[in-house]
């Protein structure tokens, strides 16, 4: 288990996708394939159920860690964790045993069923052979509180560069139906399979952001525009009667949105359509809806209800097996429309292009955007092939300027690996009448000697603490920059900022110089 620990552990220290995939891929180098089966299974979330609860641990640590309950109360809010509490609280291991993760896995699968005698000694037992990062993994697995996330994207590069495979190979079979007790490596990644043949998506077209005057794209009418969405980038591929949607992030999704699955008997064989997917329900919704449908592996009929999606078609690849990268936009365009109008179904929408007579209209009916929950313009050549190379440069992305506000900050958390002695992400407040409220949590835009400054003034302005969080004078004011504003049910503002970013620390202004909560929710 020590192996898979360690890799947890350097996962959670890195934000680099690149670092990761090879943390993976070095990590199956030097387990073997039942080993493998358990890691991917964990990584993939598909954990044990719950065997027992992190209130019933408790008593049993403070018995052999012999410490008084206020003592480990104490060290509970400065760690912010029950189960990384226990894990420290303990003794360090007499009998310290290196088992393999596939042990620990079925041994504590086999004890779902024991009674709570036998369960308390395997318990005991097993931290008395475990290092204090294996305790807390373990304890975790116990309590069904292991939630370490990672995107099928990256597991999907790692196994295949572990093996030598293309990944959109292996991000199919990462969705088939295995178990790591009743599958094997081989036969789940390695055995050929027809779907490797006609599953994989194509090289996405590029869009830039547009750095450059509008007079420098040439005339405006070689250019065609249409709506930016807050949504995910798809293709959706039918091929050999089969059906499959890919995002451009995330991977093979369509086990996440079985009602586009249900249409797909409409659509011919051999065609590949770019699509924006969009929470959508006669008009586009927050980005918030969509992030909870991709959550939900095996989304319910009320989910499906309540969590409603679209696709909203930008670009044609492939119809009816002819392959159509090779034409011009305008070409393509016209295939497009002809397919959106046969299919006729209300779950794939066609992208509207935008009328324009010269820069200047394009710009005034930009600045409009806002009330069509779009978040910007896509400029694509009218001439342009579909192609994946950067250059020439024939899809643009012009995003509307971010909203600004001027709140406080109120709470503080340090940051991991190297930054764990600093204060790196930070709660910032808007008035509210007298009071004040949460209104982003953001770690991105400083540089690290401002972030030095800061951590000074937390540990010398505390007021108290909130397990890893504490909770400042409301004094430092910063300028915060986001992309949209959305009504949220489960913050206490109503508000859910998009993309929140420090852009600037106003050393100049005062708590009595920052915006309210008001001025905000005119926005939505």
């Amino acid at each position: 288990m020590k192996n898979f620990v360690t890799l947890i552990e350097v996962l959670e220290s890195t934000s680099n996708s690149t670092s990761k995939v090879l943390a993976i891929s070095n990590y199956f180098n030097e387990v073997d394939d039942t080993e493998k089966m358990w890691a991917l299974s964990l990584l993939l979330q598909k954990s044990p159920k719950r065997i027992i609860s992190l209130k019933k641990l408790k008593p049993i640590a403070l018995a052999i860690a012999n410490i008084p309950e206020w003592l480990f109360e104490v060290s509970y809010e400065y760690v912010g964790d029950l189960s990384e509490t226990i894990s420290l609280i303990l003794p360090p291991p007499k009998k310290p045993e290196q088992n393999k993760l596939s042990f620990w896995m079925e041994t504590i699968t086999h004890f779902k069923t024991a009674s709570e005698n036998d369960l308390y000694e395997f318990i005991t037992s097993s931290w008395g052979k475990l290092t204090t990062s294996e305790r807390l993994f373990f304890n975790k697995i116990l309590t069904g509180s292991y939630r370490y996330k990672l995107s099928q994207k990256i597991l999907a590069q790692a196994i295949a560069m572990h093996i030598g495979k293309e990944k959109t190979e292996i991000a199919h079979r990462l969705l088939s139906k295995w178990t790591a007790q009743n599958d094997n490596f081989h036969d789940v990644f390695l055995a050929s399979s027809d779907l490797d043949l006609f599953s994989k998506p194509y090289p996405f077209q590029k869009s830039f952001e547009l750095d450059k005057d509008l007079e420098e794209l040439g005339p405006a009418d070689s250019w065609y525009a249409e709506m930016m969405w807050d949504g995910i980038r798809v293709q959706l591929i039918k091929k050999a009667s089969h059906f499959f949607l890919w995002s451009y992030a995330e991977g093979l999704i369509t086990h996440c949105f079985p009602e586009i699955f249900s249409f797909s008997e409409m659509i011919p064989d051999g065609t590949v359509i770019d699509a924006i997917l969009l929470a959508f329900d006669d008009k586009p919704l927050n980005y918030e809806v969509l992030q909870k449908r991709l959550n939900r592996k095996k989304p319910s009929p009320k989910d499906i209800r309540e969590l409603p999606v679209s696709l909203i078609a930008i670009d044609v690849m492939v119809d009816e097996n002819m392959d159509l990268r090779g034409f011009k936009l305008s070409d393509r365009r016209l295939k497009l429309e002809a397919f959106i109008k046969k299919m006729n179904h209300q779950k794939i929408l066609l992208s509207d292009p935008i009328a324009f007579r010269d820069w200047n209209d394009l710009n005034e009916k930009r600045i409009k955007l806002r009330k069509e929950k779009a978040i910007g313009l896509i400029l694509k050549r009218t001439s342009a092939l579909y192609h994946a190379n950067e250059n020439p440069k024939d899809w643009y992305k012009w995003k509307l300027e971010p909203y600004t506000t001027i709140a406080v900050l109120l709470y503080a958390q340090r940051g991991t690996g190297s930054r764990t002695s600093l204060y790196t992400e930070f709660t910032f407040a808007l008035k509210d009448k007298e009071t004040l409220v949460p209104i982003a949590k953001a770690s991105k835009g400083l540089n690290n000697e401002e972030l030095q400054e800061i951590t000074s003034f937390v540990k010398n302005n505390k007021i108290e603490r909130f397990g890893p969080v504490t909770s400042v004078a409301p004094e430092l004011v910063f300028e915060i920059a986001f992309d949209a504003i959305e009504s949220s049910n489960r913050k206490k503002s109503g508000l859910n900022l998009k993309n929140p970013t420090i852009i600037a620390w106003k050393r100049d202004q005062k708590l009595e110089d920052i915006d309210s909560l008001q001025s905000l929710k005119k926005h939505v």
